[in-house]
């Protein structure tokens, strides 16, 4: 397995509990507003954390 992030670790080690729920992967919510930048999610600037979760994930 390589090392990347740490993230992708935790989650197949099952180490974050809360990933289980979809709720947090472990990213801040300045990587996730990054890569809604990257993605020209619209109205990414006023979406929470959990907003732009759930616009990264096509929800």
């Amino acid at each position: 397995m390589s090392r990347g992030s740490g993230s992708n670790e935790r989650r197949l080690n099952g180490q974050n509990g809360s990933r289980a729920n979809g709720s947090d992967d472990g990213r801040t919510y300045d990587d996730l507003y990054d890569e809604a930048k990257r993605r020209n999610i619209p109205g990414r600037s006023k979406m929470s954390k959990t907003e732009l979760e759930r616009a990264l994930a096509g929800r």
